[in-house]
């Protein structure tokens, strides 16, 4: 018994050393919007990064069709790598809130170096500012 309470307590000590390296994930958040992203979760891969993540709004609503903005900057602030996510239209009811919103995931095919900053933004579709879709570099910023 003691031999695999032994196994466990170095598990935990070894298997934090060979976690994935932390992203610094940013959610850009305007002012006039009621949704929100949360849960928002990175995974290495073979030929990048994969963002997962849910969608949700304080109160029970109709979830618009839209999509989230997925960028990765360096430290110094050059932009690596942008993706976006498609969100359908979705009820978000009681149940959909309390299993934490609706799924969107996406993969960022290419190098992201350690330390590189994710930033995350949720548009809806036909949202314009000035007559100007937005870009996933320009919403970002």
């Amino acid at each position: 018994m003691k031999f695999y309470i032994l196994i466990l307590l170095l598990l935990g000590f070894v298997a934090p050393a060979f976690a994935g390296e932390p992203f610094d994930v940013r959610i850009v958040r305007p002012s006039d919007e009621s949704l929100q992203i949360q849960r928002v979760t990175t995974a290495r891969t073979a030929v990048g990064v994969v963002v997962h993540g849910r969608i949700t709004a304080a109160r029970p609503q109709y979830l618009p069709a839209g999509h989230v903005d997925i960028a990765t900057y360096r430290a110094d602030g050059t932009l690596l790598v942008e993706t976006t996510a498609m969100v359908r239209p979705h009820n978000l009811s009681r149940q959909a809130k309390r299993k934490g919103g609706v799924r969107f995931s996406a993969e960022l095919l290419g190098v992201v170096p350690a330390g590189s900053t994710i930033k995350l933004a949720y548009h809806r579709v036909g949202a314009e500012q000035n007559g100007v879709a937005p870009t996933v570099h320009k919403s970002l910023l």
